[in-house]
């Protein structure tokens, strides 16, 4: 064993028994070889670091401009829930639960809805939180979790906030949630649910930022 391993040791490398003439240009190769794989690496970084970079500012400006539109719209459903929350049938229903009152909540309820058409339902809930009475543009339910909203209700305020978007036949709804008072007590909470929509304008910007082959997908902070 121990001459085997000598007299192997002894044998040449292939690359040393070539002549000269042979051994230049293969060693330009290797070369070459190395410094395009190097700077094919610096560049491949470098073209990561500014997708990576371009993609941020991108996703942050889609950001910005969809928080701006659903701030103006949020604005506007604040307003039209306070109007339900603030009305005297549904205050007098839900703070003495006299089925007499509910006819009157239930036709305020049934006018206010078909304001508008973004008004899919709306639903009571008293102060233990449980469905009392509802209204609806159509066949659809959800469950009036008001522990859906971003914010606890608090304060004097009337207004609570919106809580978190759900699916619901190829549909985008989310609640837009408000409490009941009556002498700055709590006595129950209106849910608007309505449906997510856009506008040709805002599709169009919305584009814009994105890119042909761009999409936008949406989801709760959760």
């Amino acid at each position: 064993n121990t001459i085997h391993l000598q007299e192997y040791k002894r044998k040449p490398f292939i690359f040393n028994r070539l002549p000269i003439q042979q051994r230049l240009p293969l060693f330009i190769l290797l070369l070459l070889l190395i410094v395009v794989g190097a700077f094919s690496s610096v560049s491949y970084l470098e073209v990561k670091k500014n997708a990576l970079a371009n993609g941020t500012e991108r996703v942050t400006t889609l950001a910005d401009k969809l928080s701006s539109i659903f701030q103006k719209s949020i604005d506007h459903f604040a307003e039209s829930v306070k109007t339900v929350a603030l009305d005297k049938s549904i205050i007098s229903y839900l703070n003495s639960k006299n089925p007499k009152d509910s006819l009157r909540a239930l036709n305020f309820l049934n006018n206010s809805g078909k304001k508008d058409t973004a008004n899919k339902l709306i639903q009571l809930l008293n102060v233990q939180k449980q469905l009392v009475l509802s209204w609806s543009s159509g066949n659809i339910a959800f469950n009036p979790d008001i522990d859906m909203s971003n914010s606890a209700p608090s304060g004097k305020g009337t207004y609570t906030g919106v809580g978190k978007i759900l699916q619901a036949n190829g549909l985008i709804y989310f609640p837009v949630l408000a409490y009941v008072r009556k002498n700055n007590e709590v006595v129950g909470y209106v849910v608007n649910w309505r449906i997510l929509r856009a506008t040709q304008a805002d599709v169009d910007q919305l584009g814009q930022i994105l890119g042909g082959n761009g999409r936008v997908y949406f989801g709760n902070d959760d």
